[in-house]
């Protein structure tokens, strides 16, 4: 769009008028998009508890549990540092256990899962409800940290648990299978977690990073998908 024909003063605010409406166009239409794809995993996620009885009290408690306010929210108001809200559906969890699978030398079942920064926690509950390991969730959102371990308490299962603690500090030894969605951390935290990984990981363990892999002479990538997340489409490497 040009505004050469009019005064000076005119065309410079006709120009921003022009961004403005274009910035507001674009946001427009990324919140579309966003609102469409929520709705879209929602019910690819329903279809999927439907056919996993082992599912079904957990996703009735889970909805109740957010029914007045969503993970966004909640991720929002109490966020700390780097910390960005984005989960990982139901079926594409399924389908990240069933690749670590092939890459164990043991049974699922005798599997201790580890997810760094586990959110509202649905990684866990399908790791232990359904693949019956011990699951684990670190969690720093108090928010989070509470309705997961109500969640717990409600299932009456033994399976899982969550802790308050900052994963840094924490030990990695006794886990077999670590998921980190570490997409939007920031180059220090990724830096102190890539070391931490390489001292304290066990032989015979997986670890799943989400877009992009570790950088560590110690780590080897075995697989690696491209995967339905939340935000969208994320590569995910099996190490």
């Amino acid at each position: 769009m040009y505004f050469s024909h009019l005064p000076a003063g005119h065309s410079q605010t006709f120009e921003k008028l022009h961004r403005k409406i274009r910035t507001c166009h674009d946001t427009s239409m990324t919140l579309l998009y966003h609102a469409a794809l929520q709705i879209v995993i929602a019910l690819r996620e329903l279809v999927f508890v439907c056919g996993h009885p082992s599912l079904w009290r957990f996703y009735i408690f889970f909805q109740v549990e957010y029914f007045f306010f969503s993970p966004y929210y909640l991720a929002e108001r109490y966020a700390q540092h780097d910390d960005v809200y984005g989960f990982t559906p139901l079926f594409t969890a399924k389908r990240i256990l069933r690749s670590v699978a092939h890459l164990l030398s043991r049974p699922m079942k005798s599997c201790h899962f580890l997810d760094l920064g586990c959110g509202d926690g649905r990684f866990v509950f399908l790791s232990g409800l359904v693949y019956r390991m011990q699951a684990t969730g670190i969690e720093r959102n108090p928010r989070f940290l509470n309705k997961c371990q109500l969640l717990g308490y409600a299932l009456a299962t033994k399976k899982v648990t969550f802790l308050d603690q900052d994963f840094l500090e924490g030990s990695f030894v006794h886990y077999d299978i670590i998921y980190l969605a570490w997409t939007t951390f920031s180059d220090e935290t990724v830096r102190l977690l890539t070391s931490k990984l390489g001292e304290e990981v066990k032989s015979g363990a997986v670890v799943v990073t989400l877009s992009f892999p570790i950088d560590d002479v110690s780590f080897v990538i075995q697989h690696s998908q491209t995967l339905q997340m939340s935000w969208g489409h994320s590569q995910v490497f099996y190490q």
